[in-house]
């Protein structure tokens, strides 16, 4: 995951457990690229989300219950697919 942060360009969002903003109240750039992480089912470890915070990744939650990690992926694609229209 480091690598892949270090080269990152555009917005990134990270769907985790334990925040309260949800993805369609987000100020997300449509022109600009968007990056979504799906964590594990047993979410982020703490130092993963130190370094998140370190690269700018905003957070997001799906909701109370632990979802899939491919079910966490759909659900946001489908949010994100609303907000761009």
């Amino acid at each position: 995951m480091n690598t892949w942060l270090c080269s990152l360009e555009g917005q990134c969002f990270a769907g985790i457990k334990n925040v309260t903003d949800q993805l369609s109240d987000m100020d997300i750039e449509k022109e600009n690229v968007i990056n979504i992480m799906i964590g594990p089912e047993g979410d982020f470890s703490p130092k993963e989300i130190e370094m998140l915070k370190k690269k700018g990744v905003r957070f997001y939650t799906l909701g109370n219950r632990r979802l899939r990690s491919e079910t966490a992926a759909q659900s946001s694609l489908s949010i994100l697919n609303e907000i761009m229209i």
